[in-house]
């Protein structure tokens, strides 16, 4: 959310080249961007974070 934490938007640009797409960063280091639901879903249960 880069409202909230506008200091997150290098990192955004870095990892997709802009900022205004969604970009997911994981606990574990791991991206993605513009991820569907099913996605996040899944990465959250690959994490054991759900």
């Amino acid at each position: 959310d880069l409202v909230a934490e506008p200091e997150r938007a290098d990192d955004a640009k870095a990892i997709s080249g802009r900022t205004n797409i969604p970009v997911v960063v994981y606990p574990d280091g791991s991206h993605q961007v513009e991820p569907t639901n099913t996605e996040v879903e899944d990465k959250l249960k690959d994490l054991a974070l759900l």
